[in-house]
Parts: C-alpha cells; sequence; structure tokens
C-alpha cells in the first residue's frame, strides 16, 4: 500500500494551503470516524488460535518497515506489502484486529523514521478508511465480519476485499499528492497505477493462502513470505532496471529520454497553470581536447563535475539530464514570465566558469547555451527542444555564450554588424568610445528642469554614432553590462562633480539591466564611486525595469533596499510595459515610476490609454511614489498630465537628449530647457 512520505515538493501556483489541509482534515475526521466504530466493537481477545494471530501481525508491522521505494521527479513514494496479511486479519479475525494492526504498524514505521505528524495522522486515518471500506464490502457480500470457513466464495470475498483496500488507499493518497504537487488528480491517480496495481495485486491474491496455512497448519506461513519476498524483490529489480533506462550511467543524471519525459509533464502542468518554461541546451566547447590530451578518464572526471554544478544550479521545480557527449539540457520549470530563463541561462554559465579540478590542476571550461520557452517559442516538446537545439547552434557558431531562439533575432545574430560590434564593444570601453548624453526632466507645475536622465551612446569611428539598442543587448549576452554600467556610473559622477563646482545642483539618473540588479556587489561598487568623486547619493539616480525586479525577486530587493540607504532616487522605468502590478511594486523601495511612453503617446486619442495614465498617477500618488510620465512631445499633453497630477514628465517637448557643454550647464544653473 501507499503511504504518504515523499520528499519536498513544488509550491502551487495558487496557494493550496487551505483545500489541502482542509482535505487532510476531512481523511482525518474520516478515519478517527472509523476508528471509533470499530473500536466500539470490542473484539474478543480470546479469539482462537492467538499465536496464529499474533504471527500475523508481527509479519504485517514487518512488511510495513520494508517498502518499495518509487523514485518521482518531486520525492519519493512508498509502496508496502502490508494488504495481504490485514486482509487475511479482516476476513479470519475481525475488523477492529485488522483496524488496529494496519494503523498500529502504520504510526510505529512513521514514528521510527520521524514523519511529520500530520503525515503520520494522515496515514493512520487514510488506512483506517481503506480497511473500513474493505469491511463494508465484506459485509455486503457476506452480511457479517469475523472467523469463515475458507471456500470459493470465500476467496472471492477476500479478493474483492483487498481490490477494495488496495483502491482506496490509492485514491486517498493520490488525491493528496496532486494537491501537493498542483497537479491533475487523474494524472496523480493513474500516473504508478498499473505498476501499483500489479504489485498490490501479487500480494493480494496471496491472502486466501495466508489464511488457509494459518488456520491449518502455522509453520507453512513462512513459506508463503517467499512469494511475497519474490513480490517485493521484482519490483525493486523493474523499478532498478527502469532506473538504469532513464539515466545517464556516468553522471547519474536523467538521460535524453527521461528528460523528454519530464518535459511533457512539466509543459502539461504550465497549461494549466498559465506558466512559463524554459529549455536550455548546454554544449562544452573543446571538450574533445581534454579527452585527445589527458584521456578519457580525466575527460568523464570532467563531465561528472558539470552534472554536479548543474544540479547544484537547478531548483527543486528544476531538470538537469545528459544527453551524451558533451551536452546537456537542463528544465526550468514555474517561471512567472518568459524573461526569468534568461537569468537561470546567465547562473548556469557563471556557475561553469569557475575552474575545475582536474588531472591535479585548475581547468577553466566555457559552454555554448540556446534556449527556447514555452509558450513563446513553442507548446509541443519536440518543437522546443529543436528551437534550443537552433538557438544552440548559433551560440556556438557566433562564440556567443548565451543565446534564445527566435526567427529574427537567430536571423540577425549571424549578421556581419552585429558581430563586428560585439567584437569592438570591449575595446571601446578601453578607448573611451562611449559618451554620455543626458535628458531633461520638468517639474509639470513651475516648468523647471529638476534632474537628468544619463542615455549612452557609442561613437563608433567607422559607423557614427551607435544608439544602446544596437550594442546594450550585445552586453548583457557577452558579459560587459557590468564594465559599461561602472562606466556610465563614472561619467555621470565625474560630470556631477564638475557641475557642483560650478553651483549646479542637479540629479542625474543612470539606468540598469536586469543583471546589475542581481549583483550583490553593485551597491558597494556604487558607494565607492561616489566617495571617490565626492558626490552625495541624493545626486544619483537609478532606473530598473519591472522585468528587473520580476527576475529574482528577493535579490532584487535586497539590493534596492542597499541603494536606499546610499540615498539615491530609485525609479521603475517603462511602468506599464512589464508583468507587475502597482501594488506589487509599492512594496519595492522606490521613489518613483516612469509611465512608459507607448500610454502617453496614445492618450490623447485613446480613452483607454488615458484611463491607464490617470489612475496610475492617482495610484501612485496614495502609495507616496511620484510619478515621471516619457515620451512628452507636445503642449496638450504636458496640460492634460498636469491635469492629471503628474509632477514630472520627460520628452522631447521638455528637452532630447544631448551630450554636456557649456551651454547645458547654463540652463541648467537658470533651471530651465
Amino acid at each position: 500500500m501507499t503511504e504518504l512520505r515523499t520528499g519536498p515538493r513544488t509550491g502551487l501556483a495558487v496557494d493550496p494551503a487551505v483545500v489541502r489541509r482542509g482535505y487532510v482534515t476531512v481523511v482525518c475526521l474520516g478515519g478517527a470516524a472509523v476508528l471509533a466504530l470499530v473500536l466500539t466493537r470490542r473484539p474478543d481477545l480470546g479469539v482462537p488460535r492467538p499465536l496464529e494471530l499474533a504471527v500475523l501481525v508481527a509479519l504485517l508491522v514487518v512488511a510495513e518497515q520494508f517498502p518499495v521505494r518509487i523514485d518521482t521527479r518531486h520525492g519519493q513514494d512508498l509502496i508496502t506489502l502490508s494488504g495481504a496479511f490485514c486482509c487475511a486479519l479482516l476476513l479470519h479475525w475481525d475488523i477492529s484486529i485488522a483496524v488496529l494492526a494496519q494503523c498500529g504498524a502504520a504510526l510505529l514505521n512513521d514514528i521510527a523514521h520521524r514523519v511529520r505528524w500530520y503525515k503520520t495522522m494522515f496515514n493512520v486515518a487514510q488506512y483506517a478508511l481503506s480497511v473500513g471500506a474493505a469491511g463494508a464490502v465484506v459485509v455486503a457480500l457476506d452480511g457479517q465480519l469475523g472467523p469463515r470457513e475458507l471456500d470459493a466464495y470465500t476467496v472471492l470475498i477476500a479478493l474483492l476485499a483487498g481490490c477494495v483496500f488496495f483502491l482506496v488507499n490509492h485514491v486517498l493518497i493520490g488525491i493528496a499528492l496532486a494537491l501537493e504537487d498542483s497537479t491533475p488528480v487523474l494524472r496523480s491517480l493513474l500516473a504508478d497505477l498499473p505498476f501499483q496495481a500489479t504489485l498490490n495485486g501479487g500480494a493480494i491474491a496471496l491472502t486466501p493462502l495466508l489464511i488457509s496455512a494459518a488456520d491449518d497448519t502455522l509453520w507453512l506461513v513462512p513459506l508463503l513470505l517467499l512469494p511475497l519476498w519474490a513480490v517485493h524483490y521484482s519490483a525493486r529489480a523493474r523499478l532498478a532496471l527502469d532506473r538504469q533506462a532513464l539515466e545517464d550511467r556516468l553522471t547519474g543524471l536523467p538521460n535524453q529520454t527521461q528528460f523528454r519525459r519530464v518535459l511533457v509533464d512539466t509543459l502539461a502542468d504550465a497549461k494549466e497553470q498559465h506558466d512559463h518554461v524554459g529549455v536550455l541546451l548546454l554544449d562544452v566547447k573543446n571538450f574533445s581536447e581534454v579527452n585527445d590530451t589527458l584521456g578519457h578518464a580525466a575527460g568523464d572526471a570532467l563531465l561528472s563535475q558539470v552534472a554536479a554544478r548543474l544540479e547544484a544550479s537547478c531548483g527543486p521545480a528544476d531538470t538537469a539530464a545528459r544527453f551524451g557527449g558533451d551536452q546537456f539540457a537542463v528544465l526550468r520549470a514555474g517561471l512567472r514570465s518568459p524573461w526569468e530563463v534568461s537569468g537561470a541561462a546567465d547562473r548556469i554559465r557563471d556557475a561553469l566558469l569557475e575552474p575545475f579540478e582536474l588531472a591535479g590542476s585548475p581547468f577553466d571550461l566555457t559552454v555554448s547555451i540556446g534556449l527556447s520557452v514555452y509558450p513563446l517559442h513553442g507548446e509541443e516538446p519536440d518543437r522546443l527542444l529543436q528551437h534550443s537545439n537552433a538557438a544552440l547552434s548559433v551560440a556556438k557558431r557566433t562564440g556567443r555564450s548565451v543565446e534564445i531562439y527566435g526567427d529574427a533575432t537567430v536571423a540577425t545574430h549571424v549578421s556581419r554588424r552585429r558581430l563586428a560590434l560585439l567584437g569592438q564593444l570591449r575595446q571601446a570601453l578601453l578607448r573611451h568610445e562611449l559618451i554620455v548624453h543626458y535628458q531633461p526632466k520638468a517639474d509639470t507645475g513651475s516648468g523647471r528642469v529638476v534632474g537628468l536622465e544619463a542615455l549612452v551612446r557609442w561613437r563608433h569611428p567607422e559607423l557614427g554614432l551607435v544608439m544602446p539598442d544596437e550594442f546594450i543587448p550585445l552586453a548583457e549576452r557577452s558579459g560587459l553590462i557590468r564594465q559599461i554600467t561602472d562606466y556610465v556610473l563614472d561619467e555621470v559622477l565625474r560630470q556631477l562633480a564638475e557641475w557642483r563646482t560650478a553651483d549646479v545642483d542637479v540629479c542625474v539618473a543612470v539606468n540598469l539591466s536586469a543583471r546589475d540588479l542581481q549583483d550583490l556587489e553593485l551597491p558597494n561598487r556604487v558607494a565607492r564611486r561616489l566617495a571617490l568623486w565626492g558626490v552625495p547619493g541624493r545626486m544619483l539616480g537609478l532606473e530598473i525595469t519591472e522585468t528587473g525586479i520580476m527576475e529574482d525577486t528577493d535579490r532584487a530587493v535586497h539590493v534596492l533596499g542597499k541603494l536606499r540607504e546610499l540615498h539615491i532616487l530609485l525609479a521603475i522605468d517603462d511602468y506599464g510595459t512589464g508583468y507587475s502590478s502597482l501594488a506589487y511594486l509599492s512594496r519595492l523601495p522606490v521613489h518613483e515610476i516612469k509611465i512608459d511612453k507607448s500610454f502617453v503617446h496614445g492618450m490623447l486619442g485613446d480613452g483607454n490609454d488615458r484611463i491607464v495614465v490617470r489612475s496610475t498617477i492617482d495610484l501612485a500618488r496614495s502609495l507616496g511614489l511620484h510619478v515621471v510620465a516619457e515620451g512628452v512631445e507636445d503642449p496638450e499633453q504636458w496640460d492634460l498630465l498636469s491635469e492629471f497630477g503628474c509632477r514630472y514628465v520627460q520628452g522631447y517637448h521638455v528637452g532630447r537628449p544631448e551630450p554636456e557643454s557649456a551651454e547645458l550647464r547654463r540652463r541648467l544653473a537658470a533651471g530651465r530647457v
């Protein structure tokens, strides 16, 4: 029989606590009612053959101690063979004895294994209900409970009672696991039904023989343990063979077949929960050189270390697998947004960048990662794997470490211009080819300039001025975004220090990428630069996007909290285009939000955009947040935003981005555009 002794499980998309507690409570109350009923029967403790009774009870307890363990994706399920002994007690002695023996054995076993108290209560209760249901079948078919002669009809009753005992046990446990795993109940019930039915059916079939042996010749009972042991052994052997067929022998990771099975189940769950799923394929670069120079043993050791780091990088809902050779795969499940998978790929890449220990020496390893996201890049397992493989091919061909699938993206990434920019970006930093332009932010009430936004440009010696939307994505994929952020911070703080000497006191905001926000060292780097240039924190602003926060919320909140301690102005950029709500963002340590220009542009002619802008302003003000409207291009938009109570505006009507100049300095000193 199955028991609820599982390992850690993934959380539900919707908090299942109330439903799960309610279900467990109902089962426990039902089990308590059955226990109360059978205890009032007061069975005759002087029943015949007490020695035989004691032997069967002892064997039932032993059977509970040696379950068949089934490894699942989220934990471990246990199947015991105590049902045969329980049914024998039910049919040949009394339901009270059967219930007390089965529940007592489960209680002793759970206490010995330190199972959590509520799972122990559930196990005892579901066993009481299972035995009670089997007893009800016996009463319905035979009209009585207690000792009986063993004949053909009794054999039939024993088999039917055993089947009911198994089915009730299976259904009660299956529903509990479905609630805990956030999987459909029917799928949970059918997942291992054939295997469990075969295993328990073989044990239950021995019930009449146990009754006969205990009734006539007690010494035959141990002989009947051999078939039960054979059932137990064959089940474990089959599970071991199944595990070997689905497991990579070298690394112990799931193989490609098992990965695809898990992917099928995960996609089915994601479709119901409206989650995103990431499929990542990894290829170890220059792995053949390790085999050629150090031998296959060293190559196998390297692959084992790679597998260990992949598993360490995975969360409880993720699956790492080896597809063969030097190719691995990772399945990221339960994602709230498609952008989270990119952060996961970066973390895996960074984990594998740490030197490996190989033949007594450190060994640096690089990987190429191709990824696709359900449902953006497909809804079928084969299509997602195909698209991840296509992205991996692009990553290997271009030398890029991480590549996301996309028809336009894949085609663009092989363009000569993008490849040339990627190769020249590092040198551009060293040559100070990146420059900063400043776009003003104005107060709608006074019209005065109250701040600036720093916008980076690449003054390319051959291509002219390259805009950030062309090279910033390259920097994020190649890992240069941190250097660019530090570069822009230094440029802005240097400029602020110069303006302070000219009595220009203005706050300048710098844009951060999602990767910056996940860097726990960012607050320290910013603090050092503020001290280096002698600029107070109130003169620096940092703007982040909603998706950057959602990628790893806990880490982002921690980083933002440290930055706020430096008295830096924190703003959410492009608000309305991400995945979070204003109520959610209100819990973040930010000072203002910037309404995306797409809503501002459309608010004069589109009533829906106007409602979005006005409601956002009202809600933000009630939460103590300042609001900046981006993309203001004419006086009508300014006037309408002022009427709505929007305090700050930014856009071409206020001023276009421009490099630092004496003229810009004079206007800032005068507080005008």
